[in-house]
This record gives structure tokens, sequence and C-alpha cells, in this order.
């Protein structure tokens, strides 16, 4: 999986958030989560690593935001 990629779809989500579409905001941040473990599972590196994290802990804060 993609960093820029996943960064658009969070960036989609955020809107989604701000246009208080909850449900649909809710099924794209599992969507996203899912791309992220996937991305954490094949990361070549540290930075990877960092950088997938940083994004899944962003996705967890913005989906606490719409349960």
């Amino acid at each position: 999986m993609n960093l820029e990629v996943v960064k658009k779809e969070v960036m989609q989500l955020m809107v989604l958030i701000a246009q208080n579409k909850k449900v649909e905001a809710k099924e794209v941040a599992g969507a996203v989560l899912e791309m992220i473990n996937e991305g954490l599972d094949f990361a070549a590196t540290d930075e990877d690593l960092v950088q997938w994290g940083k994004l899944e802990k962003i996705v967890n804060e913005l989906k606490a935001k719409v349960d």
C-alpha cells in the first residue's frame, strides 16, 4: 500500500467529518485502518514504520470523533 494513497484517504476522512457525514466517515476510517495495517505489515524501513504509525494514530483519533 502506498503512503500517498492513504494520506489522500485520511484527507477525505477529515472532509467527511467536517461535513458531519458520520456513517460514511466510519466506513472510510475502517477501510483506511485496514490499509494502514497492511502498510505496517510490509514496511521496509524504520522510517516507513514511523509514517504508518503516525497515520494510524491520526485515523484512530478521527474515528473516535465519529463514534
